[in-house]
């Protein structure tokens, strides 16, 4: 079965990024990107996913409540944060959830293709 993998950021050229360095990592994969916290929330009620790329300053919300929302149904779901902010209390926030990492904005692509190739690399052969 294929990955899946929801991307979340309400700056529409960043998640579009993100979806087309994932694809291009494993060209099978499904990613369903959202632009707010409350519609990526009320996805996570429908559908289960192998990994999370959220930021974590949303326009309604934050990407620590989705990624709250995500591990009721997910305890283990790996979660990848970006943020523009790294010092501030949301950021330490996401960090005492346990996440994969919290990339600065702007982070090297190599830094998220490494982690996606790390998480997903069992799931579905590179292309």
């Amino acid at each position: 079965m294929a990955p899946r993998v929801l991307v979340v950021d309400d700056v529409n050229a960043l998640a579009q990024a993100v979806e087309r360095l994932i694809l291009a990592i494993h060209p099978g994969a499904t990613v369903e990107v959202f632009g707010s916290a409350l519609t990526a929330m009320a996805r996570s009620d429908e559908a289960l996913f192998d990994l999370a790329v959220l930021d974590l300053q949303l326009g309604d919300g934050s990407g620590v409540d989705v990624a709250r929302r995500l591990r009721e149904r997910q305890p283990a779901l790996p979660i990848v944060f970006v943020t523009g902010a790294p010092d501030s209390p949301g950021a330490s926030e996401a960090r005492a959830l346990g996440p994969r990492a919290v990339l600065e904005k702007p982070y090297p692509p190599e830094a998220l293709r490494e982690i996606v190739r790390s998480v997903l690399g069992g799931l579905l052969s590179p292309g």
